[in-house]
């Protein structure tokens, strides 16, 4: 019986050790991790590999957010919810709302503005689905992608 209790509390001990030491954790690895915004904002260097996996992950919510607003049921609106969940995660990590403040690179600003706005209009059409925030959204997610290929 101590045997095996020692047994398993080694087991949980290596397990923890290793999800410490970034075991599964680096399968989730994000360009999004090792930003730290700074008054006047990120460098290029810094901030493109973030938007351009904020802009993959607005890719992949936008047929999504046309299946909600086309269906209108319950399940596509949740299969949304966790797509914006995801992308909700990384602008967390791009500075969120500061986001919107002037940054000393006005392109790249410009950049960061088109993100949060099209990731504001994917909010409102993943609540409540419509057609006029969905424009909004890819609109302005359009916009963001045309930045972003300019900048890279």
């Amino acid at each position: 019986m101590v045997k095996t209790t020692v047994r398993i509390l080694m087991i949980l001990a290596g397990s923890l050790t290793l999800s410490g030491c970034g075991g599964p954790s680096l399968i989730n690895k994000s360009a999004c991790d090792t930003l730290v915004y700074k008054e006047f904002g990120f460098t290029r260097e810094e901030y493109l590999p973030c938007a351009g996996e904020i802009l993959a992950l607005m890719d992949e919510l936008k047929p999504l957010a046309v299946e909600a607003i086309k269906e209108g049921d319950r399940e596509s609106r949740k299969t949304a919810r966790r797509a914006y969940r995801k992308l909700r995660k990384l602008v967390k990590k791009a500075g969120g709302k500061k986001m919107m403040e002037e940054w000393r690179d006005h392109r790249l600003n410009d950049l960061s503005m088109a993100i949060w706005e099209a990731y504001t209009h994917y909010w409102s059409v993943t609540r409540s689905p419509n057609d006029v925030d969905f424009q909004d959204a890819e609109r302005h997610h359009d916009e963001a992608r045309r930045l972003y290929d300019s900048l890279v």
